[in-house]
């Protein structure tokens, strides 16, 4: 009889990076966040941060190549989709997630038509370049919305927008940045929240 046997180890299609960046601390949120003036300004934490990330997805990267090959090559297929998560990565410079998305398409490999999503906060302060995240690569944005009603927002101490997503309604990259894989129509075409509630 043998035990523990299961299926062989696979290398990875998907790639998840933590951004714990945000402006300020949400009372609901339960992810590990680091907000205020280490977010923001003179004082950001965010350059170290980026750092230790490249120095992590490099010890990695080299794991894999060990156990699996270079990526693209026999049992290493690139990576089909990359999400950077957080937080609130959309804080971060368009030119820090072109090197970042650059080093693990070095390192990693990306698939042709690979989904490379960002989230990003709807509001004016916190939803970042957004023609500059098309150039970087980012080919899909996961938007952060509580609610569409004023009432609820203040509910939970977020400030409510109005109108919610009016300034991405026709976003779309320009076509002299356009990433190689194409913003989806759906995000180009949000659609404006109809509240009946205060």
């Amino acid at each position: 009889m043998t035990i523990g046997v299961g299926p062989a180890p696979a290398a990875p299609v998907a790639l998840y990076v933590h951004v714990p960046f945000c402006r300020s601390l949400c009372p609901y949120c339960d992810f590990v966040v680091v907000a205020g003036a280490a977010a923001v300004g003179p004082r950001s934490r965010v350059a170290a941060y980026l750092r230790a990330v490249a120095v992590e997805l490099d010890l990695r990267a080299d794991a894999l190549d060990s156990a699996f090959g270079a990526p693209g090559t026999g049992s290493r297929p690139p990576l089909e989709t990359v999400y950077l998560g957080g937080g609130t990565p959309s804080l971060l410079p368009a030119e820090a997630v072109a090197a970042l998305l650059a080093q693990v398409r070095l390192r990693y490999g990306m698939a042709p038509g690979a989904e490379v999503t960002l989230e990003a906060n709807p509001g004016p302060d916190d939803r970042g370049d957004l023609d500059g995240l098309a150039a970087a690569g980012i080919t899909r944005l996961s938007i952060g919305a509580q609610s569409f009603h004023a009432g609820e927002l203040r509910a939970v101490n977020v400030a409510p927008r109005k109108p919610p997503f009016s300034h991405l309604r026709n976003w779309t990259p320009h076509a002299s940045t356009a990433p190689s894989a194409p913003i989806p129509p759906k995000l180009a075409h949000v659609p404006t929240a109809r509240t009946n509630r205060a």
